[in-house]
């Protein structure tokens, strides 16, 4: 990921997109005119970094996925102790699926993938970089419970990594459908989630 070498226009469009979205804005009602004015960049700027509208887009996806998993991970790995990764990742959950503030998440909410799928698979930086974080984020954990006798290190990697991402997922899922679980609190389904992936660890 280029994050260093985005120029200060380039990082002020994707900023005045993000505001836009967050004021409201359809993400494809909005006109180039309306990004530069946000960005306090010229119309025509816009076009010396990007071809389309649309590629502006993708590259504010990878713009903000990088920069809010380079925290996530960069956290995850001062962290020395197996429980606190896992929690604070649940944490995290929570946070960025609650949060109406997310830019990630408002551009990925407002994102057609359909409509986007040329650019995607010409060019896969946004599933390649996710991939290389998560893989961090897993690696992170799986060593820290293997140091600390808390994973079986007779299971294989992907085992390892298959049950972890499991448990997230579904973590994930009680946050989205709070309502489906009225007598089951955040922190309950947090201790219920960490005591299952010990079991299937172990």
């Amino acid at each position: 990921m280029r994050s260093n070498e985005y120029s200060d226009k380039e990082i002020a469009v994707f900023n005045g997109l993000a505001e836009l979205l967050k004021q409201g804005k359809n993400l494809y009602n909005i006109k180039v005119s309306e990004i530069a004015k946000a960005a306090n960049i010229g119309k025509g700027t816009i076009y010396d970094y990007f071809d389309s509208k649309e590629e502006a887009i993708y590259m504010a996806l990878l713009y903000y996925l990088n920069t809010e998993m380079t925290k996530i991970v960069i956290e995850v790995e001062k962290i020395p102790f197996f429980k606190d990764k896992i929690y604070r990742l649940l944490d995290t959950i929570e946070e960025n699926i609650e949060s109406k503030s997310s830019t990630l998440k408002i551009l990925l909410s407002a994102v057609d993938i359909g409509s986007m799928y040329n650019l995607i698979e010409e060019n896969e930086k946004l599933i390649d970089l996710f991939m290389e974080y998560a893989g961090r984020i897993l690696s992170s954990i799986i060593n820290s419970g293997e140091k600390e006798g808390i994973i079986a290190e007779t299971n294989s990697p992907y085992y390892k990594k298959s049950a972890i991402r499991c448990i997230f997922i579904g973590f994930a899922q009680y946050v989205n459908h709070k309502d489906c679980y009225k007598d089951v609190s955040v922190d309950v389904a947090k201790d219920v989630a960490y005591t299952q992936l010990i079991k299937i660890l172990r």
